[in-house]
């Protein structure tokens, strides 16, 4: 039989695991600079950056870029949570409008 100890890191406010770390230093530096972002400690609470940035957005607002023609009516993006605004879901005089270059022979 062989025991394997390992420090698990989960979000208080959605329940997210990160990965299996081998030491409180490991887990500190996955917290702080970590593939998943920065989190957020307190004394009591670790939040990771999704929930972060989906409050943030809650609280401020979205920050979309640009409408770009990746379909019939155009899609945005939030930089920030990676919201998608679909111009389909828009009251018609809404939708961003798409010049298309046709260059005839």
């Amino acid at each position: 039989m062989s025991i394997h100890r390992y420090v698990a890191i989960e979000c208080d406010a959605c329940g997210f695991v990160g990965p299996e770390l081998h030491s409180l230093k490991e887990a500190d530096t996955y917290v702080l600079t970590g593939p998943d972002g920065k989190w957020t400690t307190t004394d009591e609470r670790l939040i990771c950056r999704g929930c972060i940035t989906d409050r943030a957005c809650r609280i401020f607002g979205h920050t979309f870029g640009e409408w770009l023609p990746t379909n019939e009516f155009g899609t945005r993006w939030c930089s920030r949570c990676h919201h998608g605004d679909f111009a389909r879901d828009l009251p018609l005089n809404k939708r961003p409008r798409f010049v298309t270059t046709v260059v005839l022979p």
